[in-house]
């Protein structure tokens, strides 16, 4: 029992540190009576009619949604408030965040996008893909005026081009090239944020003792900060070695090369069943066949 509370009492004291750390943490008022969303929405509409292609618009959405969504793992996560988060509307997300309600992982942000897209009147679902119970990660797929899908990451805030020119990479074609094993030709190209965001702690301390993912990626977080850096998203999902090992491990069950990329071949779940099912041959076997 001393055991179990001295690591309680360890686990609350990073919780208060890394708030500590989190110097830009912007403190919204509370929401006013009509909803800001309208505007945000129009805002976007309105600098994207000024950008000349149609995947640099969804790069410029995405970019905006990642720089909005708070993310974080404790008790304040959407899925620890509400059952029902899988079904909010973009409306809901954003007045969520603009109160400073609570946080996202990967499946809320990329919900988030998803139906900010869809009010934008791009066709859109979230692909869900990795090893259950290992390590698994959820972006959303945008189409386009071609009839291509592409990935937008609002929780890493990443987009994939080909890094020869630069260009565009549809989603077909992305699986393509890590299925011949060609991750070197694809570019993973992460935008510069105008916020810095840290991971919201809050209530880690109720999480089961354990979970040593959630262990280790909190003392990867606190030595970040320790540095005198604050970290955001992108930089935890690389500094942590808990994140590292087990997407290792579930790439090694499937013999496949040690990148985080190659999650894409490992697909769980798309919001658009449909198109899973045109994906032929199958990209992989699952974890648990």
């Amino acid at each position: 029992m001393r055991h179990i509370s001295l690591y309680v009492c360890l686990l609350i004291a990073t919780t208060i540190y890394l708030e500590s750390c989190n110097k830009n943490k912007v403190n919204h008022t509370s929401l006013p009576q009509q909803s800001p969303y309208p505007v945000f929405l129009a805002e976007i509409k309105l600098a994207t009619d000024t950008i000349e292609t149609e995947y640099l618009k969804t790069v410029f959405v995405r970019k905006k949604v990642a720089e909005w969504i708070k993310v974080g793992l404790g008790a304040r996560a959407v899925n620890r408030i509400d059952s029902n988060w899988q079904k909010w509307s973009a409306e809901r997300y954003y007045n969520f965040f603009y109160a400073d309600s609570g946080t996202v992982d990967c499946g809320g942000a990329a919900l988030f996008l998803s139906r900010v897209f869809a009010d934008l009147k791009y066709p859109s679902f979230t692909y869900n893909m990795g090893c259950p119970e290992v390590y698994t990660h959820e972006v959303t797929l945008v189409q386009l005026p071609d009839s291509n899908y592409y990935v937008q990451d609002a929780f890493l805030n990443l987009g994939y081009e080909l890094k020869r020119d630069s260009s565009a990479l549809p989603f077909t074609d992305l699986l393509m090239l890590l299925k011949e094993r060609k991750d070197q030709e694809i570019w993973v190209k992460n935008e510069p944020l105008n916020t810095r965001q840290v991971w919201d702690t809050t209530g880690l301390a109720s999480l089961q003792l354990a979970n040593k993912y959630v262990t280790s990626l909190v003392d990867s977080i606190e030595k970040t900060c320790r540095s005198g850096s604050i970290p955001d998203r992108y930089m935890v999902a690389n500094v942590s070695y808990a994140v590292r090992h087990t997407y290792e491990r579930c790439l090694q069950n499937h013999l496949l090369p040690d990148n985080r990329l190659y999650l894409f071949l490992l697909p769980l779940s798309a919001a658009d069943q449909s198109f899973m099912n045109r994906i032929s041959p199958p990209v992989s076997k699952h974890f648990y066949e």
